[in-house]
């Protein structure tokens, strides 16, 4: 299953699942590389956070779509 990291809070990691809701995992389990808004592979085992797997492409891909939309906003109120 996908999901996106959404953010950190204290000792755990806060995940927005593919196709919606939310997981919370202890931070422990997830690699000092992954980022807040990092796209992640992960595995449930007994409705447990069982595997995480980074997907580095994903992941830039939709930092830079996002980024994309953000400059064309911006643009869009320089014009006003």
């Amino acid at each position: 299953m996908r999901a996106i990291l959404d953010r950190y809070e204290g000792a755990f990691a806060i995940l927005e699942l593919d196709g919606g809701g939310m997981l919370t995992a202890p931070r422990q389990l997830f690699p000092d590389s992954i980022r807040e808004g990092d796209m992640i592979e992960i595995e449930l085992e007994n409705n447990r956070l069982h595997s995480v797997k980074t997907l580095p492409d994903e992941s830039e891909k939709r930092r830079k779509r996002i980024t994309d939309k953000y400059q064309k906003l911006l643009n869009k109120e320089s014009l006003k």
